[in-house]
């Protein structure tokens, strides 16, 4: 059975955000422990510019990544599926 790859949507990367450094973050693990994850561009601001963290494994998710029905994680206030998949997981990282 194939492994599925997971995509994280988020917005651009900035140090201002805990939720934005903890969805790239998260990314980033899943990497590092052997996952395959990538992100993909939430737009909040309309702007075509999409920073990442150059010390984070956080690649962008390409149209073919997209079309292999990877499980996609949606930031908690994501109100819509803005990368044209199915919701599989919402995440909520509050305690």
């Amino acid at each position: 059975m194939k492994k599925k790859k997971y995509v994280i949507v988020t917005p651009s990367f900035t140090l201002h955000s805990g939720g934005i450094i903890v969805l790239n973050k998260l990314c980033h693990i899943l990497n590092e422990i052997g996952e395959e994850a990538y992100i993909a561009h939430l737009k909040t601001d309309n702007s075509e510019i999409f920073n990442t963290n150059p010390n984070y494994n956080t690649p962008i998710a390409s149209n073919e990544i997209m079309e292999e029905d990877p499980i996609v994680v949606y930031p908690e206030r994501s109100e819509e599926r803005r990368v044209g998949k199915e919701c599989r997981s919402r995440w909520s990282p509050y305690h």
